[in-house]
């Protein structure tokens, strides 16, 4: 049934899943396979994710499609839609179409920070005399049903909603053949956005963490983290205000993944970097190989021994479509390109280098508050003295959990951060 232009009443009329679209381009039809992203949609548009081919060439990502121009069937599992996608059809690229990033040399500075422990690499370094004996420890809790809880770490928002719903599905499917009981058994996947508490596994009671390091490095996350922290806080709807809240939230995701790299100095984590300009498909392989292994299963750390890589290959082929499009999605430049102004960037680079300077390049412990982030001034951002409410939702999401399942804080300053004390005395 076609949707008429005038159609006010057309939410949740496309149901979340996979299915197809029929696409016509350049008197070309082909059928692609598409995967619904959103089950809320105005009436003029909404998104899909999808991967497909024309004249041999790959193309993929986040495309919007216009729900004025196409035809469907809402009670259909696969859904057929003639029409074209707009407002064009993007090829995948390594390069991120936007201006809107830090300069090369801050992104660097800030990504040589971003630490990872990778189990694998620790059993095939023997001789490294920089090895602990307690490095990348994999820390089992008992009485869990999984053989392992892996946390898929981030600050809160869209990229690591997309990130773990990919990640769960293409695991179920093709490495766990569709039997949940076995994926279940195998592993626990939690997304969060809290940082782990310090301490070694029993105080933070994960196995293993992944950590989403997004790109335009650092703004990604900013970007993600101000629309949720508004959508969810009391002022609702978009967050971006001033300068001084995005300085704010520009601060506190520093200070995230600064605790994230404090815990990588002794438990198993796997930080998958979208701003390392590697290759995606070879990054998800790393990281399948590093969650499907079992701990103790081996004693050379997850070799290929104990992973089915034939399967890993088919988990990350399915995976890459979508990771793709978080990585260089056209559709997120154009909203990101309008998100931050045009003075925002060299003021953000100012805090970074305050960040910096004030932590000794984020290595000094503990890491700084998520709760004092007014900055020292106007010349370094966030000159306010008063913490916006978008700051205020969203710390309460990154400070640890300590009530969570399997958690323990066992230092002050972690207590201190969980009920919002930032002089902890």
């Amino acid at each position: 049934n076609s949707i008429p232009e005038d159609n006010d009443n057309i939410n949740n009329s496309f149901q979340l899943g996979t299915g197809t679209v029929t696409v016509g381009h350049d008197d070309k039809i082909t059928e692609l396979a598409i995967e619904v992203q959103q089950d809320t949609f105005d009436k003029d548009s909404t998104y899909i994710i999808a991967h497909f081919s024309f004249d041999d060439n790959d193309f993929g990502g986040l495309f919007f499609i216009s729900l004025k121009n196409i035809a469907l069937t809402a009670s259909q599992s696969t859904k057929d839609v003639e029409g074209l996608l707009s407002p064009s059809l993007e090829k995948m690229d390594d390069s991120i179409p936007t201006i809107v990033k830090l300069k090369t040399s801050h992104e660097e500075s800030f990504r040589k920070t971003i630490h990872s422990c990778n189990p694998d690499e620790q059993s095939s370094s023997k001789n490294n005399d920089n090895k602990k004996k307690n490095d990348c420890q994999q820390h089992v809790p008992t009485d869990t049903k999984s053989l392992q809880r892996i946390a898929i770490a981030s600050p809160p928002g869209i990229s690591s909603d997309t990130f773990t719903t990919a990640l769960r599905r293409a695991l179920l499917r093709h490495y766990y053949s569709g039997d949940l009981n076995a994926m279940q058994t195998a592993m626990e996947l939690v997304q969060t956005s809290h940082v782990p508490p310090y301490g070694y596994g029993k105080t933070h009671g994960w196995t293993k963490i992944v950590r989403i390091v997004g790109r335009p490095t650092l703004l990604r996350e900013v970007f993600d983290s101000m629309n949720w922290a508004g959508a969810n806080g009391d002022e609702g709807g978009n967050s971006r205000k001033g300068i001084d809240e995005l300085s704010q939230v520009f601060r506190q995701v520093i200070r995230w993944h600064c605790r994230l790299s404090h815990v990588a100095a002794h438990s198993a984590l796997f930080s998958f970097d979208f701003a390392s300009g590697g290759d995606l498909e070879t990054m998800l392989v790393q990281l399948l190989s590093f969650l499907v292994s079992i701990p103790g299963s081996t004693k050379e750390g997850y070799g290929e021994d104990i992973v089915d890589m034939e399967k890993v290959k088919r988990v990350a082929e399915d995976m890459e479509p979508e990771i793709t499009s978080l990585a260089s999605s056209k559709a997120f430049a154009t909203e990101i390109n309008a998100f931050f102004m045009e003075d925002d960037i060299g003021i953000l680079e100012d805090v970074l280098m305050d960040e910096f300077h004030r932590s000794g390049n984020l290595t000094s412990w503990p890491c700084m508050s998520f709760w004092d982030v007014m900055g020292k001034g106007s010349e370094v951002g966030s000159g306010s003295s008063i913490m916006a409410d978008v700051s205020i939702t969203l710390a309460a999401s990154l400070v640890p959990n300590c009530d969570a399942p399997f958690t323990k804080c066992t230092v002050k300053k972690d207590k201190c951060e969980q009920r919002g004390d930032v002089l902890c005395k």
